[in-house]
């Protein structure tokens, strides 16, 4: 694919996504991908970046009295979108992956398929959530990454 393609199919936000970080939550959908990256021995500091598609899913409804009516949803092309979403995942140490439907599993299904070196490695988890904030990321990845000394996250905060 084309840079040209690639930067008109896609809208990143957010100069942390092309660093080398700690950890990192991913929190994708078909339509944008939230990435909240964690540096430092606690997981104290945090920047974010976002990326998305600037071609929306488009509702379409086909009415063919043949088949019968249908409804759906048409996929713009999603190949740079997921690509460069694994690519900021192999910049960190960890990372974990949420998000609603199927989005999360179709990026570490591409990362296979392309055989991305070490992307398997690096995702410790990979789970179904609702919208969360950046906030709640912050917080889910702080809970659930182990910290760099061996010791648990306090409890209580």
């Amino acid at each position: 694919m084309s840079q040209k393609h690639l930067q008109a199919s896609l809208h990143v936000d957010g100069e942390a996504i092309s660093e080398a970080h700690d950890a990192v939550v991913v929190f994708i959908d078909h339509q944008h991908a939230r990435l909240a990256f964690l540096d430092g021995i606690d997981l104290e500091r945090a920047s974010f970046a976002q990326v998305r598609l600037i071609e929306p899913h488009r509702r379409f409804r086909m009415s063919d009295r043949s088949e019968g009516a249908r409804f759906g949803k048409a996929h713009p092309e999603e190949s740079a979108f997921l690509d460069t979403v694994i690519a900021s995942i192999g910049r960190c140490t960890r990372a974990i992956v949420v998000g609603p439907g199927s989005a999360r599993r179709e990026l570490m299904a591409r990362a296979a398929a392309n055989g991305t070196a070490g992307i398997e490695d690096r995702v410790i988890a990979v789970e179904a959530s609702g919208r969360l904030t950046d906030a709640q990321l912050v917080a889910f990845g702080r809970l659930r990454f182990p910290i760099a000394g061996g010791h648990p996250p306090p409890r209580g905060r």
